[in-house]
């Protein structure tokens, strides 16, 4: 044990740099799940909703939501998602395709939505925006 210690004083530098690699890819496993979202454009998301393949989940607070929406979508916001979900009654049959402001999620709540049994799930790339810049009608 203290020619380990040795080392480590000896390689303080290398010790470091290790330790922030290891940190790094630890950040890096825990953020992945977020990234395997599939993310859909406006033009992917319309096709799978023509053919009621899927359901368009507003992610938004429910001002913003009640502001401007995407005709068809259900409103349940991310602050409220862990307590409301039980009782949203949503099908886990279809794809679910989250709608945000940005186009991005809390990992958070991508795993509040995987831990109630959704696996068909997705992301409007861009989110309301790119609905809007895409021309499709607003509510």
């Amino acid at each position: 044990m203290t020619e380990f210690l040795n080392f480590l004083m000896q390689h303080w530098l290398l010790a470091s740099l290790t330790l922030f690699v290891i940190i790094l890819l630890i950040n890096l496993e825990l953020n992945s799940s977020a990234r395997s979202l599939p993310a859909l454009d406006p033009q992917a998301a319309v096709i799978l909703l023509n053919h009621n393949e899927a359901l368009l989940l507003d992610l938004r607070p429910a001002p913003l939501f009640n502001e401007v929406h995407i005709a068809g979508s259900r409103n349940l916001p991310a602050s409220e998602l862990i307590n409301q979900l039980p009782h949203a009654k949503l099908s886990k049959k279809i794809t679910l395709i989250l709608v945000t402001a940005s186009g991005t999620i809390a990992k958070t709540d991508l795993k509040t939505l995987k831990d109630a049994g959704f696996t068909k799930l997705a992301l409007l790339s861009g989110g309301i925006a790119a609905w809007r810049e895409a021309n499709f009608p607003l509510i």
